[in-house]
């Protein structure tokens, strides 16, 4: 199977010890009518919980999930930013979710399952006429990334 990239609009939250608190995923109806939903396996991206800026993996990581945990439907991860002299994308990166000036993050993921919204029953809660609905409690999806966006 493909990864799956999804973007969300979230506001980032500073936590104690220099934490930053995002929402990574919701299983709300997105800008192309995908669900994601929030059946998720969170083991391959737990053996190596690296933040990287824009889903470029020939970059260097600017941080890691200190967790990455499911809140209710939501996909919680508390970041720690690369801030060290080594790392420039990292400082900059922290420096603007502190200031505000970035706010997103974004999730690459193997879907489990997906089955298009039109092809659910009419009265289904997920129903719609466009994108499908990834992941399923039999077949969750499989966290691989988060990215600063």
């Amino acid at each position: 199977m493909k990864t799956i990239i999804k973007t969300m609009q979230v506001k980032a939250s500073q936590a104690e010890g220099g934490i930053t608190r995002v929402v990574a995923s919701t299983p709300d109806v997105g800008r192309y009518g995908d669900i994601v939903g929030a059946n998720w396996d969170l083991k391959h991206f737990t053996d190596n919980p690296v933040i990287v800026w824009g889903h470029d993996y020939q970059t260097p990581p600017v941080g890691r999930a200190e967790s990455v945990r499911l809140e209710g439907d939501k996909l919680v991860a508390d970041i720690r930013w690369d801030d060290s002299p080594a790392n420039d994308l990292g400082r900059l990166v922290k420096s603007q979710f502190e200031r505000g000036f970035l706010n997103t993050v974004s999730v690459g993921f193997q879907p489990g399952a997906a089955v298009r919204r039109s092809d659910l029953p009419d009265d289904h809660p997920d129903y719609g006429t466009k994108g499908y609905v990834y992941g399923s409690k039999s077949a969750p999806n499989m966290l691989h990334e988060i990215s600063a966006v």
